[in-house]
């Protein structure tokens, strides 16, 4: 993995799972010389924080619903510019139990969240931090 010369930072999505692949591309980010944050849904974020800062890795923890406009525009102010967004946020089951369900017993209402959960946080994360990418000339969106 390439190390970085230059102080950047990268944000990652969905982050909270101790075996998911959020908290794996923050280890590998942070120890290739990046500054992370990490984001998920539930508290759990803040575990996988104090994990990664053990390893010596400089890591801060945002809990955010990103599906929700108003929780993604908090989480741009608190963690501010970025060079790398890797969307990683995706059919959850901790905030979402229903969806463990079989597909054939999924109602609409859990299809709908399925899909937010998927597919318009990587949209509003994605609309809050490329304008800063743009402007500065410089960043990479990972999906």
């Amino acid at each position: 993995m390439t190390t970085f010369r230059k102080s950047r930072t990268a944000l990652v999505t969905g982050a909270g799972a101790a075996d998911g692949i959020g908290v794996a591309v923050a280890r590998a980010l942070g120890h290739a010389g990046l500054a992370v944050a990490i984001t998920a849904s539930s508290h759990r974020v803040e575990q996988r924080a104090e994990e990664l800062r053990a390893e010596g890795l400089d890591v801060r923890a945002v809990m955010a619903d990103l599906t929700r406009a108003a929780d993604v525009e908090r989480l741009c102010s608190e963690v501010g510019e970025i060079d790398i967004l890797v969307n990683n946020a995706g059919m959850g089951t901790v905030a979402q139990p229903a969806l463990q369900r079989r597909f054939l017993d999924l109602s609409e209402s859990d299809w709908d969240r399925g899909i937010d959960v998927s597919l318009k946080t990587t949209f509003l994360a994605t609309r809050a931090f490329l304008a800063g990418m743009v402007e500065r000339g410089h960043g990479r969106v990972v999906n």
